[in-house]
């Protein structure tokens, strides 16, 4: 599985400046997990989020691509690293196949198994906090976003919708239906809106396991 999005992050190779793979082999030092909150200005409430900080991002005064990553509807935003995500990143980092980048992995709560489409739902949630982090931490304003299961529909919902602000999209056995949501919010009709010269990375993949 932590192979499978990591093709999300090699798409971004296309949009991470050349110097960004290079700075890893001077750097010395591994990116860090930590546990972060913020206040929703959707909700006015703390919510929180994993983030990844690529090495000597403290040291180093320059922006990098972001990756968003959202967890499936039985899981947490500790998802993504337990199943081993990072170890597959740095290894490729490493070996120059991906850039430093910072990732974000939002907590959804009860919130993102709710299909309301308002002011005051999930969509509006991770909009929210996308615009909060570009503006907290240092972007080149590349993003990409993937997400597993629930948080597959979540990407290619705010990904598709969005299109404008993503370099690529990828999913992990995301959840779709023609009869999940309205077809104004539902992926499948939204990738079917997409003008024609839309230049947007795609990744899908299905476990053979998964129902």
């Amino acid at each position: 599985m932590p192979q499978t999005i990591l093709a999300c992050v090699l798409l971004l190779m296309a949009v991470a400046p050349p110097t960004l793979s290079a700075q890893v082999a001077g750097c010395g030092e591994d990116g860090r997990l930590s546990r972060e909150t913020y206040i929703s200005g959707v909700t006015d409430q703390e919510r929180r989020y994993t983030l990844y900080l690529p090495g000597c991002y403290h040291d180093v005064q320059r922006p990098y691509p972001l990756l968003t990553l959202l967890h499936g509807s039985d899981a947490d935003d500790s998802q993504w690293p337990r199943i081993g995500f990072f170890a597959a990143y740095e290894t490729a980092l490493r070996e120059g196949r991906a850039p430093p980048m910072i990732v974000l992995m939002p907590y959804g709560g009860a919130i993102a198994n709710q299909n309301n489409f308002d002011d005051y739902s999930y969509d509006a949630i991770l909009l929210d906090f996308l615009q909060q982090m570009s503006e907290r931490f240092r972007s080149t304003g590349a993003q990409a976003i993937g997400g597993i299961s629930r948080g597959g529909f979540w990407a290619y919902q705010i990904g598709l919708s969005q299109a404008g602000e993503f370099v690529a999209i990828g999913g992990h056995s995301p959840f779709f239906d023609a009869d999940h949501v309205a077809a104004a919010y539902n992926p499948l009709n939204l990738a079917g809106a997409l003008p024609a010269g839309a230049r947007l990375k795609l990744w899908l993949d299905r476990g053979a396991a998964d129902y």
